[in-house]
């Protein structure tokens, strides 16, 4: 891939409206109103069946968004969730779409920090978005570090990185971002989408997977 600047500002929005259209683009079949619909309960089962979280459990959501994967998951089992997120203003909306005193919305600097002074989380997800961060090495690392023992991480993942950039909407760069993820952690379960909530074209272009980590628990 040319050189290109990442542009994080993609993520910066000014209505709920925008932020939804950004988090789920349109595609060939489904618009962002259907997909919302569809995908959120799915994706909330598949998350709720592979991480088991209960109201004692801390789970992560990196790249929340708007919470709204966070909120799906606090209503289905009432675990706190902690969002991280790049963009500020996705930051400040979460909060109120979310509408929960069991989430919490904060910045990667803020998460790093907070793992550095030996925050652990019970498990994580990434639903679309390590496809698009600046270092996914550093992402990975970021999540690994902050699993308990026994923790797990979801992903879904578009097979090819959407990178942000000024020069074009998307850039790829190849990296790969399953290779990534195994390098770190032991990858447990691998799968497509199912093409009746999130449409074919997506579900031909996008997998799934869960990951433990390496060292087991004491």
């Amino acid at each position: 891939m040319a050189t290109v600047t990442y542009n994080p500002g993609v993520f910066d929005v000014a209505d709920l409206d925008a932020a939804r259209r950004i988090i789920l683009t349109p595609d060939q079949a489904l618009d962002t109103d259907t997909r919302w619909a569809r995908e959120t309960p799915y994706f909330g089962a598949l998350l709720a069946a592979h991480l088991m979280p209960g109201p004692e459990h801390l789970v992560l959501d990196y790249g929340c968004g708007v919470g709204r994967l966070s909120k799906e998951l606090i209503e289905r089992s009432g675990c706190r969730v902690l969002g991280v997120d790049i963009s500020a203003s996705m930051r400040r909306m979460a909060l109120d779409y979310v509408g929960s005193d069991r989430f919490e919305a904060i910045s990667p600097e803020a998460f790093e920090a907070r793992v550095r002074d030996g925050v652990r989380v019970d498990g994580a997800f990434a639903v679309w978005v390590i496809q698009h961060t600046l270092d996914p090495r550093l992402v990975v690392d970021a999540i690994a570090s902050s699993l308990s023992p026994e923790g797990r991480l979801v992903v879904v993942n578009s097979l090819a990185r959407c990178v942000p950039a000024v020069e074009k909407p998307w850039a790829r760069d190849g990296v790969d971002v399953r290779a990534l993820l195994r390098e770190r952690l032991l990858e447990t379960g691998f799968g497509s989408p199912d093409p009746r909530h999130v449409g074919e074209p997506t579900a031909r272009t996008c997998w799934w997977g869960v990951y433990w980590p390496r060292t087991p628990a004491p």
